[in-house]
């Protein structure tokens, strides 16, 4: 039986302390795991402590880091 190399997937969030956040997680969903909904998970804000309620897919709460990035002037692909 061959492995997959698993990806970890990015997201970008900001704090409402202003700092910008770079959540990672791995989307382990298979099969019926697939159709799971998404499960909501609070995360801390690294340089505040804040929490912050993020929509993940099941099962990647248990595998979600949060790191504090430095902003951009863009602002692309930033979710509040």
């Amino acid at each position: 039986m061959a492995t997959t190399a698993r990806e970890r997937k990015v997201e970008l969030h900001n704090c409402t302390c202003g700092v910008r956040l770079e959540v990672g997680y791995f989307d382990d969903r298979r099969d019926a795991r697939a159709a799971a909904a998404p499960v909501l998970s609070d995360v801390a804000c690294p340089e505040c402590g804040k929490p912050k309620t993020l929509s993940l897919p099941a099962g990647a709460e248990k595998t979600v880091q949060v790191e504090a990035v430095e902003p951009t002037d863009d602002g692309e692909g930033v979710a509040g």
